[in-house]
């Protein structure tokens, strides 16, 4: 197998704008889940993934990864970011002969790709993790990174998109609040309401919604990702009330 090191790199800074514009479809699992995991409290630590390489090496050179992901209490969560890994990263888990393997030494030669799975919240039956990439080229001072946000619902036992969380036909409504909160911040950025588009990529903290956007979407590609925060006073109106009545707790 010969690795092109341009095409690669090319493929992988389109993977991660791409997870942000067009945000990832929720994937559910085969694995069969007994019914009192949805009552579980979360258990969490970090543990390198099994069966993936170190460092990969051909004629152009090497990629160093350093992959991580969770090991829970729940099998099925345990299973889904061990597949999306194994999906964004295929070349670490393909036996690769090493033609020269004294580049995997040389930093020169070298690109470096980490992926990393943080447990952030459980709010009842809701459970938020980030999945936290960044890929150093060879010869790069500064890595690209990207963070998505993946929300579970335990009871469903699958992922949520944002717009599973919302009223039918509620996406609008939603889209004007956000502009309203965070209108000093667009305008400045010259971006109009018509202009704005919803996220896949998100997240619920203490005082909100917060929706996340690739570098270089919103704002100047420095900027890094911008967030907008929605208020919870905003959202009554366009959250199910089954996930109002938990998220509501967070603010009281």
């Amino acid at each position: 197998m010969k690795i092109n090191r341009f095409k690669i790199s090319r493929v992988y800074l389109v993977f991660l704008i791409g997870l942000g514009i067009l945000g990832c479809q929720p994937q559910s699992s085969s694995v069969a889940i007994p019914e009192t995991d949805q009552n579980v409290q979360i258990e969490t630590k970090a543990v390198p993934l099994k069966g993936a390489a170190k460092v990969v090496c051909e004629i152009e050179g090497c990629i160093r990864f350093d992959l991580q992901t969770v090991d829970t209490n729940i099998d099925w969560i345990n299973q889904y970011f061990v597949e999306r890994i194994q999906h964004t990263e295929p070349v670490a888990f393909i036996k690769v002969i090493q033609k020269n393997p004294k580049k995997a030494h040389e930093p020169h030669y070298l690109d470096q790709r980490s992926i990393k799975v943080e447990f952030m919240a459980q709010r009842a039956h809701l459970a938020t993790f980030a999945l936290k990439s960044s890929n150093l080229p060879r010869n790069h001072v500064q890595p690209m990174t990207h963070t998505e946000y993946i929300n579970f619902d335990l009871q469903q036992k699958k992922r949520l998109a944002l717009h599973q969380f919302l009223f039918n036909g509620s996406e609008q409504k939603l889209l004007e609040v956000m502009y309203r909160a965070n209108a000093p911040w667009l305008n400045k950025q010259g971006i109009q309401l018509q202009q704005l588009k919803l996220s896949d990529n998100y997240y619920f903290d203490s005082s909100g919604l917060v929706i996340v956007y690739p570098a270089g979407e919103l704002a100047p590609t420095a900027a890094g990702m911008p967030e907008l925060k929605v208020p919870y006073a905003d959202l009554k109106k366009v959250i199910r009330p089954e996930y109002w009545a938990i998220l509501q707790q967070t603010t009281s």
